[in-house]
């Protein structure tokens, strides 16, 4: 799972300046080296900063304002007056052009966006979901505070070719199908059966390549 990171003043001037950049990585990290292939840009448009805490080791680094003054930073750890370590010329904007393993991703998606779906994912593999599928049951129904391992363990229901195939799996999962004579059993309309389940509203399917992926909605 990646992304590929556009340095957009260089794209804007016809020039493919980017990096891949590994989406598992945490968001400081991937910020970190999206910050340095800015830096490197053959079209930088903005000057920056780095400063360093020398008591703590902490590092920053921002962009200069055209409209006003730029105090000497505090530390964000501590709160010491941090040291200028080095100013010098970057691109500002990046955009993400292409990616890997995370489902459908907007190109200004944020990283903390990327780092859910990098999440998402892994669950996802684990339990042979598509990510998409897994983003978008999600999306629609987890709780905010909810990791999509527990989601999985919650809400999956299975996959199915259908949704009569899931509602007589669930049935003879859930009932005793013997009290039935088996006559009478071969004269179910799972169809129906079927259709009362989507109309219920207990559970909902997503569909990728014709398969039925189901999730209870609450």
């Amino acid at each position: 799972m990646r992304i590929y990171v556009a340095d957009l003043a260089a794209y804007n001037n016809g020039i493919l300046h980017g990096k891949w950049i590994n989406a598992t990585d945490d968001v400081a990290d991937m910020s970190r080296e999206i910050s340095d292939m800015l830096k490197a840009s053959p079209c930088p448009n903005v000057m920056r900063e780095d400063w360093i805490c020398d008591d703590c080791g902490e590092t920053k680094r921002r962009t200069l304002s055209d409209f006003g003054p730029n105090p000497v930073p505090e530390c964000p750890e501590c709160g010491d007056p941090m040291r200028l370590v080095e100013r010098f010329r970057s691109a500002e904007e990046y955009a993400i052009h292409d990616h890997e393993g995370l489902g459908k991703l907007g190109e200004y998606a944020g990283l903390d966006e990327v780092a859910r779906r990098a999440t998402i994912a892994e669950a996802a593999e684990d339990a042979r979901i598509p990510v998409s599928v897994l983003i978008e049951a999600m999306n629609d129904y987890a709780d905010d505070d909810e990791d999509a391992e527990d989601f999985i363990s919650d809400r999956y229901r299975g996959c199915f070719d259908s949704w009569r195939d899931m509602a007589q799996e669930f049935t003879e999962e859930t009932h005793d199908m013997s009290e039935i004579p088996e006559w009478l059993q071969g004269h179910i309309d799972w169809d129906s059966v079927a259709r009362d389940f989507q109309c219920a509203g207990d559970v909902v399917a997503y569909v990728d390549d014709y398969h039925h992926y189901f999730f209870w909605t609450h």
